[in-house]
């Protein structure tokens, strides 16, 4: 983030800065997902560049902290370049979803977005725990919930293509 940009940020109403957090998160989110992709292919960004037609340095901006220009158009490029389909849908439909695969009652009071992957079967990794997520409209808990999911991600084995096979 620019300097600039965090001095209007500090300085915005409420509404503004949740907006603004919001982008911020849904684009660290795609950024997330395609780095994922990328690593479970073992794939670089020259490789993802060369398939985009582009340079490498463009990749290495998409993955930045400074991509706040990635648009949905780009992330569809990325994932279909990658071979995968982007799947977006707000957080209560996939409670909805999860809820109906479990046999549960879906909580329908929260409207986030996020995207993930289409498959034949609506699927989460075994590692990813939901009830750890505070249902809150708070973005900096929301966040506090993405970094603990991130450090304990961290302390797990890389599993690479031999270890896999």
């Amino acid at each position: 983030m620019k300097p600039e940009e965090a001095n209007s940020i500090s300085q915005c109403d409420a509404d503004t800065y949740a907006a603004k957090a919001a982008e911020a998160a849904f684009i660290l989110l795609a950024q997330t997902e395609m780095q994922k992709i990328m690593n479970r292919k073992g794939l670089r960004y020259r490789d993802l560049a060369r398939r985009m037609g582009v340079t490498e340095a463009r990749v290495s901006q998409m993955f930045g902290d400074t991509a706040t220009n990635l648009t949905i158009k780009t992330v569809a490029r990325v994932f279909h370049q990658l071979g995968e389909t982007a799947y977006l849908t707000t957080l209560e439909d996939f409670e909805r979803q999860l809820a109906d695969a479990r046999g549960t009652q879906a909580e329908d009071a929260h409207r986030w977005t996020v995207i993930g992957l289409e498959s034949d079967n609506f699927q989460m990794a075994g590692d990813v725990a939901l009830g750890d997520a505070p249902i809150v409209a708070d973005v900096s808990a929301s966040h506090l919930s993405f970094e603990r999911w991130l450090r304990a991600k961290a302390t797990q084995p890389r599993r690479t293509a031999a270890a896999a096979a």
